[in-house]
């Protein structure tokens, strides 16, 4: 399966907001309490996993080491 993109598109930018104008767009993303960056064109920079941050998505956890269980070896006290 592909990883999803590190940034949000357009589209998925004008979905989250209800909003097609970049200024109304940044609005609504502070409002939301999502960061996000204005390009030099004005468009904007939103990480994907600060929107998932922000509307409360589980973090991932990284998983367990394949641990071996041990016990102690008192056989080799002497």
């Amino acid at each position: 399966m592909a990883e999803p993109a590190l940034l949000l598109s357009e589209q998925e930018i004008q979905s989250l907001t209800g909003r097609r104008r970049t200024g109304a767009q940044a609005r609504q993303l502070e409002f939301l309490g999502i960061e996000h960056r204005r390009r030099a064109d004005g468009s904007l920079v939103i990480l994907r996993s600060q929107v998932e941050r922000a509307l409360g998505a589980p973090e991932e956890q990284p998983a367990p080491a394949n641990r071996r269980k041990t016990a102690p070896r008192f056989d080799l006290i002497k």
